[in-house]
């Protein structure tokens, strides 16, 4: 990289990094519930301004790279590195938004929280912009190459080569060998090859299974958090998802590629002008909606299986509750946007009132994750029209 050009990349990164902490600290400042209110109140309130962060931690660094792109005559490569740098900005950007909403880690447990939590989901992005920007501006062999490689990087990434990455450099470790041991029992009483169970640093906790039955991945504080009988249901509900057929496996990567297409962007811009993006957007939306689908469908069968492994009556129920309440989780979401159930369901499914009246639904996205997502779509389509009358940047 020449001197000139060292500027642009510390520029997307500051520039990302005050966006995302600027809009996170005025959706903050307009949570009204304080400490003393309910927590489904509190989560209520909150849930979009953490929704609106983790978009715009994607939205906010394509717009600056956007903008950057358009000012300053740059080679192509340059895009796809003031976009990595505009990430990297936005990250160190959510790191307030921790502290304000109470889950704050010190700095070293942060960076392994950034490292092998966030990195192995977020490097399907970094392939499709690489991809994006690198894509050649007519159909020919070397965009069925470049197609076919970044979709082979992406299905390997979906089966959990990002984690086995992070594995071999040490940003997680395995679990305790108590939980390996209670995951071998219950893989065998249900005839399934046990996956492997890693522990990630993590501001929530959760658990999560890996499409194909790899890992089963436990998220943050979930250990001490939860008894030993709660958190066997929670294992039992992600060794569900472990088991699941290929159709099932080959749904949830279909369903993961829901920005891909957007790869072909520039030589389906050439080809169709102005339609490739309204095509590509409609197609997103549909993969969406199978991937609501999906989940929301499996989840039924998950939560099934750990009520069907719990000792008594109001286990599980009482895991999710906890989860929920130490997470500040909604107990209820707009369903358009909702993957899983909503806890206030799954306790009435499990015969356990929740104690509580039935909370409004918590906003799916703030403001302040609109408005980039939104920007995104009009940005696309000048970045075409440019691509169609200048030939690209």
């Amino acid at each position: 990289m020449t001197p000139e050009l060292l500027p642009l990349p510390l520029a997307a990164g500051i520039a990302s990094g005050f966006i995302l902490w600027l809009t996170s600290w005025l959706e903050f400042r307009q949570v009204k519930s304080g400490s003393e209110s309910h927590w489904t109140e509190r989560a209520r309130e909150q849930f979009p301004v953490l929704q609106s962060a983790r978009t715009n931690l994607w939205s906010v660094p394509t717009v600056v790279a956007l903008v950057l792109a358009w000012s300053f005559p740059t080679p192509n490569w340059m895009d796809v590195v003031n976009w990595f740098a505009g990430l990297a900005g936005a990250m160190v950007g959510t790191r307030p938004l921790d502290r304000w909403r109470g889950y704050h880690l010190p700095f070293r447990r942060w960076c392994r929280h950034i490292l092998g939590g966030w990195l192995p989901g977020l490097a399907g992005w970094f392939v499709l912009v690489a991809g994006v920007v690198l894509m050649p501006a007519k159909f020919g062999p070397l965009v069925l190459a470049v197609f076919l490689g970044a979709l082979a990087l992406h299905v390997a990434l979906a089966l959990g080569a990002g984690i086995w990455v992070s594995e071999r450099l040490g940003w997680v470790h395995p679990a305790t060998p108590e939980v390996i041991e209670t995951v071998r029992r219950l893989a065998s009483a249900n005839g399934q090859r046990p996956p492997r169970v890693l522990q990630v640093e993590s501001t929530a906790a959760n658990a999560m299974a890996v499409a194909g039955g790899s890992y089963v991945l436990l998220l943050g504080p979930l250990t001490s958090l939860l008894t030993p009988a709660e958190l066997e249901t929670v294992l039992a509900h992600e060794l569900s998802h472990s088991r699941e057929g290929w159709r099932v496996v080959l749904g949830r990567v279909i369903g993961s590629l829901w920005l891909f297409p957007w790869i072909l962007v520039r030589p389906l811009s050439a080809s169709v002008g102005l339609a490739a993006p309204v095509l590509l957007a409609f197609g997103t939306m549909g993969v969406l909606k199978f991937n609501r689908w999906l989940n929301l469908r499996f989840e039924h069968r998950a939560d099934a299986a750990a009520l069907e492994s719990q000792e008594s009556a109001g286990i599980y129920a009482r895991a999710l509750l906890k989860l929920h309440e130490f997470n500040l989780s909604p107990a209820t979401l707009e369903k358009k946007s909702s993957t899983h159930p909503d806890l206030y369901d799954r306790m009435i499914a499990a015969g356990v009132d929740p104690g509580f009246p039935r909370p409004k639904p918590a906003a799916a996205l703030g403001w302040g994750g609109r408005l980039f997502s939104i920007l995104v779509g009009p940005l696309a389509i000048w970045t075409v029209i440019n691509w169609l009358e200048n030939g690209g940047f």
